[in-house]
């Protein structure tokens, strides 16, 4: 056990995100743990180059990453016949149960949810590599074995000593049987593997002793490698021993022409044990239907704090604006139908957003959903449109300048989530910290590729010891009143949904926050 771990920690491990420090993070966790050959790509393509050349063991990759995301990776990976062995887990924050099921249809061994717990992502990566050592071990057996037999099958009546030795002395089991089923030879490690004596196996065919379930398997496998003059032909399937019990074994099959006779032919195996490894992956598929689950558990416990910090705002709004007509009737203010109008048709237009807002996030997690031909700044102006009330009753005053004449196909309600985010944080700093002569200042420019949006305020920056960390998911400036949802959503959609950029900095006596959009 110790040598296999010491085997499974000189495997090679590609650890494929676009944030640089989740790659420090992981990296760390797995040099902590012994595991000393640990590559990095922070993009898909960059991934595909160093496989070419690492061809690492196990690639923990990440979904969500521009340009080409994890999904287009998986596929380039599996469709190369040099790379289509490698085992590929998820490790990324995008796990509903739709894109569990996509990965694995594509290919992916495991899945594993942002954020993770090391001791899982530990017992994962050495539950896989194990199972990759062990794979690799039986691969290069298979072609010592497949060499030796070919070889000392055609001159056994040349070799027989050497190729007794072989036959008996080799830790795989060997067998011979006819083209009906029926053996004619078989070593000890077989006999010892499914307790019966030589003379009674030889009175048997390869169906007696096949699980009823596997017996299509096996007669498929026989047929093809018979007429189709393969090779050799792997298969795995459950054998029955002796006293009843199932035990699975992973068998090579070699057809060999008795050069004795015209057309005659019988067929050699070579089997392996590897009833610990189904039970392994037995043990897996339950981890992975508990993952399901809960992924699909932290998928809704997320909407649920997206929604409510998005409807903060409205509610407020809503809330001011029965206050105001209570305190009105509270002073005996006849309140005019213009007015009045004005108010209900401010309340209707915030229960609208309430609404979109639902089904804006009930489509957020789903990768196809239907582009608009949009103006930015139309965008920008229905989200001022709708804090406005909000800002004005702090004062805070808005700066516009729009230089934006290109129409883009973007995603105008989760863009308006960004804006109406970013502003709301500007104006919570402002309050926090009294700002005299509040201003939140929006500019707006196009160049050939790229639209570029500016959010900046008067609010005194953001500490220094926060710069790095904003953006990252549960963490906040604002302390127990802030869920560390908003600017990690906003990031998400940006860079992942508009294959866009958001930065941010201290500038003058506030933040500014920069989007930049591509055009196509």
């Amino acid at each position: 056990m110790v040598n296999n771990l010491n085997n499974i920690k000189n495997l090679t491990i590609l650890v494929v995100d676009d944030n640089p420090q989740n790659i420090q993070l992981v990296h760390a966790i797995l040099q902590k743990a012994g595991y000393q050959k640990i590559a990095f790509a922070t993009s898909g393509e960059k991934a595909l180059e160093l496989t070419a050349t690492l061809k690492p063991d196990l690639i923990l990759l990440d979904i969500m990453m521009p340009k080409m995301d994890g999904y287009e990776v998986l596929q380039e990976l599996k469709s190369n016949e040099l790379t289509k062995e490698i085992v590929v887990i998820f490790l990324t924050a995008k796990a509903t149960n739709e894109d569990i099921i996509e990965g694995f249809k594509l290919g992916v061994v495991d899945y594993i949810s942002k954020p993770f717990d090391n001791e899982i992502l530990l017992a994962r990566v050495q539950t896989h590599l194990t199972l990759r050592y062990q794979a690799l071990v039986i691969e290069n057996e298979k072609h010592i074995l497949e060499e030796r037999v070919q070889e000392e099958l055609k001159k056994r009546l040349q070799s027989s000593l050497k190729l007794n030795a072989l036959y008996e002395q080799t830790n795989l089991g060997i067998a011979f049987f006819n083209k009906d089923g029926q053996f004619i030879d078989i070593n000890s490690r077989i006999l010892n593997l499914l307790g019966y004596s030589k003379e009674e196996i030889l009175g048997l065919r390869v169906n007696d002793i096949t699980h009823e379930d596997d017996l299509k398997k096996c007669k498929q496998a026989l047929h093809e490698i018979v007429a189709n003059d393969l090779k050799y032909l792997e298969v795995e399937k459950r054998c029955i021993k002796k006293d009843g019990s199932p035990i699975w074994l992973s068998i090579l099959l070699t057809k060999i022409n008795d050069s004795t006779q015209d057309g005659s032919f019988y067929i050699a195996l070579a089997c392996k044990d590897i009833s610990q490894e189904v039970l392994v992956r037995e043990e897996l598929i339950a981890k992975n239907d508990m993952l399901v689950t809960q992924s699909r558990q932290a998928a809704i416990g997320n909407m649920v704090g997206m929604i409510a910090h998005q409807w903060r705002q409205p509610l407020g709004v809503i809330g001011m604006i029965a206050n105001n007509i209570e305190l009105d009737i509270a002073l005996e203010i006849a309140i005019d139908d213009e007015t009045l109008k004005a108010n209900v048709d401010e309340i209707h237009k915030q229960t609208q957003y309430l609404s979109s807002t639902i089904d804006d996030f009930k489509n957020y997690f789903k990768p196809n959903k239907e582009q608009l031909s949009t103006l930015v700044s139309d965008v920008m102006e229905q989200s001022l449109n709708l804090i406005g009330h909000s800002l004005a009753n702090y004062g805070i005053g808005v700066d516009e300048t729009y230089n934006v004449q290109t129409k883009i196909d973007i995603f105008p309600n989760e863009l308006m989530q960004v804006f109406i985010n970013i502003i709301n944080n500007s104006k919570d700093a402002i309050i926090s910290n009294n700002i005299q002569d509040p201003t939140i200042s929006i500019n707006m420019f196009e160049d050939e590729k790229n639209i570029v949006v500016t959010i900046a305020d008067n609010a005194g920056g953001i500490p220094e010891d926060a710069l790095d960390k904003i953006g990252e998911l549960y963490f906040s400036t604002k302390g127990t009143e802030g869920t560390g949802l908003g600017m990690h959503m906003s990031k998400n959609i940006i860079e992942k949904h508009l294959n866009g950029s958001l930065e941010w900095e201290n500038r003058d006596k506030g933040a500014m926050f920069s989007i930049l959009i591509p055009k196509r």
